[in-house]
């Protein structure tokens, strides 16, 4: 790897100016933010092109029956409630192999990074999946600014 700066931040409250960077990238790790909204919009900032992002889909993982169930509280509004129950009452699960790491699914947040787009693509990266949403359970999003396709 070629010489490189490598800094310390806070993903929710990056050092960077607006539009600094051509493409912004998150691979797995929003599910270990407790306010991932937070990362989402300071990733959004800082990128002038591109934010490319791949995490978890909780509504894809698990039984079918576990699945119906996360996303039947979903529906009802009741989030905070399925990440209690998923966690025992913690809020987020403490592992060996992924440390701290809170129930997440990138669905959550798609509205704000469509928000202001000219396109946006979801895909799934683990599980093949006719329907994303209830199937697959990692996803990428893809967000492209307006001024990357009006270039073109």
């Amino acid at each position: 790897m070629p010489s490189v700066d490598l800094l310390q931040g806070d993903a929710c409250n990056l050092d960077f100016k607006d539009n600094q960077f051509d493409c912004v990238t998150m691979f797995g790790v929003l599910h270990h933010i407790p306010n991932p909204e937070k990362a989402i919009h300071e990733a959004l900032r800082v990128a002038k092109k591109i934010v490319f992002i791949s995490d978890h889909n909780v509504y894809g993982m698990g039984s079918k029956l576990t699945k119906t169930s996360k996303q039947a509280l979903r529906d009802l509004g009741l989030r905070r409630l399925m990440n209690l129950l998923l966690t025992r009452g913690k809020g987020y699960h403490d592992t060996t192999w992924d440390g701290i790491f809170y129930p997440f699914s990138l669905v959550d947040y798609a509205d704000i990074l469509k928000e202001g787009m000219s396109n946006f693509y979801t895909f799934s990266t683990k599980t093949p999946a006719i329907n994303l949403y209830r199937d697959a359970s990692h996803l990428a999003t893809l967000s492209v600014k307006p001024s990357v396709v009006e270039q073109h």
